[in-house]
C-alpha cells in the first residue's frame, strides 16, 4: 500500500504559531509531509530564504514524518507531483481565506485534477496571528515569542529585549489590532476592470479581435480600524456597516449569494447574446433561489439559502416579477402555501402573509430567478472566485459580438456594468462610481452606464438620489478622465452606439 504523502506551503516570512499548528495536525494524516518554503527569487523577503528554512526546520525537528524543503518559479502541482503528493493542505482563518484560496483551489484543479486539497482550520488561538501582523510587530521592535516558534527568534536575534514606556508598548497594541481585528464594517473601493475573453468562451473559439471588453468590479473588504481610516482619506472609498452590505449573512452566505446572483446573470447574459445575434436558445424559468430571510418571516427557519420556491398556493410562475406581483396581491395575514425544492427533495410549508420594509405585503425572503439555458452554441464562463450580477450587459455583449458582429469593438476597449433581464433591459446596480475608476485605471475608451430613472422609493430615501449615468458623469468629471460615459437602457443601445461611432 503506498504512503499517503501531503504537501504544506508558504513563504513562512516568519512562521508563526498558526502556521506550526497546522504541520503538527496535518502530520497525523500522512505518512509523510513535506514543507514547502516558497520564495520569489526576484524579490527580497522579510528573512531570506535560508533563515526561513532553517526556522522551520527547527520548528519541526520533533515530528519525525515531516521535512522541509525550499522552491521557487515552480507551481504548487508541479512541485507536488515531483514528491508524489496527492493532497494539498491549507490553513484557513476566516471566510476571507476561504475566498482568497478558492480561486488557488480552481486553477490547481484546472491543472492537477488527481490532487485534492484539504482544509485545516486555525485554532481559536492563533485567528488573528499572521506573518505581516508579526513583521509590524518586530519594525516597531516589539517581542514576538508569543506568536512565533522559538526557532524563529533565534533566527532572528533578538537575543537583547529593550523596555519600552507602557504608552508605546500600549500604542502599538493598539496599531497592531487596528492592522487584525475585524470591525462590523466592510469598505468598498475601485476593483479591476478584467478583459472578458479571459473568463469567457463562445462556441470554442478564440475572440482575437482588436481591442477589449472589460467587465468591471468593486472591491469589498471586511474593515479593520486601518481600513476605516484609509476610506476616511480616500476618495471614492465608501464605508458600509455589515448589515447593509451582507443583509445580515456570514461571508460564506454572502459569497454563496453573490455566486447565485453571478449565475443567474451569465444565464440572462447567454439568452440576450444569441438572442441578440438571431441564435436559438432556450431560456427555462424552474423557480427562485431563496438568498435571505427576514427575521420576521414566518418562514424563518423553513426555508434556507440556495432553495429554490417553485410554486404559492401550487400556483407556477414564468418569472420571479411574476411571483412576487402575485404574492403582493395577497392579503396581510392571508395564510400561504410555499413549494420549494432542498437538497433535491420536494417539499412545502404554509406560512402568513406580513407587511415587509417597503410597506408592501409578502412573505419575507429575498430572491432572484432560477434559470436554466439550453443552446447548440456553446457558452462556457470561468468565473470562480467572482460574484454578483453587474456583468450581464458586458458578457452579453461579449457574446453578441463574437457571434454576429467580431468587428464591432473596432479596436476600442469598451468597459462597463449593468444587468441585463430576458428583455434585454440594463438595471442599476451599485458602485458604479467605483467602477468608472477601474476601468479608467485599465486604459478603457468607452463605459456603458445605466441611464434609468431614480425611483420614486429611492427619492423618498435620499432626495438627492441620483442616477447611475449622473452617478458615472460625476466620477468621470472628477477623475478627469478622457474615457467617454456612454448612457444605455438596453443591450441593443450599447450595440447601435458602437456601431453608429466606430
Amino acid at each position: 500500500m503506498s504512503d499517503k504523502i501531503g504537501l504544506f506551503t508558504g513563504s513562512f516570512d516568519p512562521m508563526t504559531n498558526g502556521h506550526l499548528d497546522i504541520i503538527e495536525r496535518a502530520s497525523k494524516l500522512f505518512d509523510k509531509l513535506y514543507v514547502g518554503v516558497f520564495y520569489n527569487p526576484h524579490k527580497q523577503g522579510f528573512l531570506p530564504v535560508e533563515n526561513r528554512k532553517r526556522a522551520v526546520e527547527k520548528a519541526v525537528a520533533h515530528l519525525d514524518n515531516v521535512e522541509v524543503l525550499a522552491s521557487h518559479d515552480q507551481l504548487v502541482v508541479d512541485v507536488a507531483r515531483r514528491l508524489g503528493a496527492k493532497t494539498l493542505v491549507r490553513g484557513l482563518r476566516n471566510a476571507t481565506d476561504l475566498q482568497y484560496e478558492s480561486s488557488f483551489d480552481y486553477y490547481n484543479h484546472q491543472l492537477a485534477p488527481e490532487i485534492e486539497t484539504i482544509y485545516l482550520y486555525s485554532r481559536p488561538e492563533h485567528l488573528y496571528i499572521s506573518s505581516s501582523a508579526v513583521r509590524e510587530l518586530l519594525k516597531f521592535g516589539q517581542e514576538i515569542q508569543q506568536y512565533v516558534p522559538n526557532s524563529v527568534v533565534e533566527e532572528l536575534e533578538h537575543e537583547e529585549k529593550t523596555r519600552w514606556p507602557l504608552y508605546v508598548i500600549l500604542a502599538l497594541v493598539v496599531t497592531f489590532l487596528a492592522f487584525v481585528v475585524p470591525l462590523p464594517y466592510y469598505i468598498e473601493v475601485p476593483g479591476g476592470a478584467e478583459d472578458i475573453r479571459q473568463v469567457l468562451k463562445v462556441n470554442e473559439t478564440e475572440d482575437t479581435e482588436a481591442g477589449a471588453y472589460q467587465f468591471v468590479t468593486v472591491g469589498i473588504r471586511h474593515a479593520t480600524l486601518s481600513h476605516l481610516v484609509y476610506a476616511w482619506l480616500t476618495p471614492f472609498t465608501d464605508i458600509r456597516s455589515a448589515k447593509e452590505t451582507t443583509g445580515g449573512s456570514t461571508d460564506a452566505e454572502f459569497m454563496r449569494i453573490n455566486q447565485f446572483y453571478m449565475q443567474t446573470s451569465q444565464n440572462m447574459a447567454k439568452y440576450q447574446g444569441l438572442k441578440t445575434a438571431g441564435k436559438d436558445i432556450e431560456l427555462k424559468y424552474l423557480g427562485v433561489y431563496v438568498l435571505t430571510v427576514t427575521d420576521n418571516s414566518t418562514f424563518k427557519g423553513i426555508l434556507n439559502i440556495a432553495d429554490t420556491v417553485t410554486a404559492v398556493n401550487d400556483k407556477t410562475f414564468d418569472s420571479s416579477k411574476d411571483l412576487v406581483d402575485y404574492v403582493n396581491s395577497q392579503q396581510l395575514g392571508d395564510t400561504v402555501k410555499v413549494t420549494y425544492e432542498e437538497d433535491g427533495k420536494v417539499k412545502s410549508a404554509e406560512g402568513k402573509i406580513i407587511t415587509l420594509e417597503n410597506g408592501k405585503n409578502g412573505i419575507g425572503i429575498g430572491l432572484i430567478d432560477r434559470t436554466e439555458v439550453t443552446s447548440d452554441i456553446p457558452i462556457r464562463f470561468s468565473t470562480a472566485g467572482i460574484g454578483g450580477p453587474s456583468a450581464g450587459l458586458m458578457f452579453s455583449l461579449a457574446i453578441y459580438t463574437q457571434i454576429a458582429d467580431p468587428g464591432l469593438r473596432n479596436g476600442r476597449v469598451v468597459a462597463g456594468t449593468g444587468t441585463i433581464d430576458r428583455d434585454g433591459n440594463v438595471g442599476d446596480i451599485g458602485g458604479i462610481d467605483k467602477k468608472v475608476v477601474a476601468a479608467s485605471r485599465q486604459g478603457a475608451n468607452i463605459f456603458f452606464a445605466p441611464d434609468n430613472p431614480v425611483t420614486e422609493e429611492a427619492k423618498k430615501a435620499d432626495p438627492n438620489a441620483k442616477s447611475n449615468y449622473e452617478t458615472a458623469l460625476e466620477a468621470a468629471k472628477t477623475i478627469k478622465t478622457e474615457m467617454k460615459i456612454v448612457p444605455v437602457k438596453t443591450l441593443q443601445d450599447a450595440i447601435d452606439y458602437l456601431k453608429n461611432n466606430p
